[in-house]
């Protein structure tokens, strides 16, 4: 089952690939964060293979421990009949106690004086509205529409909580692991000019 989840992943992970290789083309310029994408796919295709081998070169082994785990109950149940059968006698150790020693500590406790604090008149001021950060997304109504209606099914509450999760990331490796993921999630083409505008304006905070 394990195996085959594995190899599922590969098989996600190397279309993937595929699709940022067919976007660069002969581009004589490649943005460092398709990049870095790339980079990032090609580390997790690495270690997923490198567990799939181990797996499939050790279906024995698996085998074995199975097999092993179920003959160990029949073993102990054999070895308490085996027992049963022989009277034997257990000695107890006879257990002196020794008496305890009380010791006795006197501790000497000062009770500092008690000040009488005088409450001060609290001031009320306005607190200052908060001000939006100026590395924060901000989206227009025209693009709120246009990326609600092309990448989010036109689900406008989606498109909120995914600018803020991207509002909350520190730093450009966390926000191309989070676009990642929504790409998988709805599928996205990556050469839509919505998904291309997107993708600028998510990374815009970190460039």
């Amino acid at each position: 089952m394990e195996k085959l989840k594995i190899r599922k992943e590969i098989a996600i992970l190397i279309n993937s690939i595929k699709e940022h290789s067919d976007n660069i083309g002969d581009q004589e310029h490649i943005p460092q964060l398709e990049l870095e994408m790339i980079l990032k796919k090609i580390t997790k295709l690495y270690e997923k293979s490198i567990v799939f081998n181990h797996l499939h070169s050790n279906p024995d082994k698996l085998a074995e421990e199975d097999l092993i785990a179920k003959k160990q109950p029949i073993i102990e149940e054999q070895l308490i009949s085996e027992n049963s059968i022989e009277e034997t006698i257990v000695l107890k150790p006879e257990i002196i106690a020794e008496p305890i020693k009380k010791v006795e500590i006197a501790e000497e406790i000062i009770v500092p004086p008690v000040q009488e604090l005088k409450a001060e008149p609290i001031e009320q001021t306005k607190s200052p509205k908060p001000s939006l950060s100026s590395n924060s997304i901000i989206l227009s109504i025209n693009d709120k529409f246009l990326f609600s209606n092309n990448l989010f099914k036109g689900n406008m509450q989606e498109l909120t909580t995914a600018i803020q999760n991207f509002n909350s990331q520190d730093s450009l490796e966390n926000v191309i692991t989070y676009f990642d993921s929504l790409q998988q999630l709805y599928n996205w083409d990556l050469e839509n000019e919505a998904v291309k505008q997107f993708l600028v304006l998510v990374s815009e905070r970190f460039t």
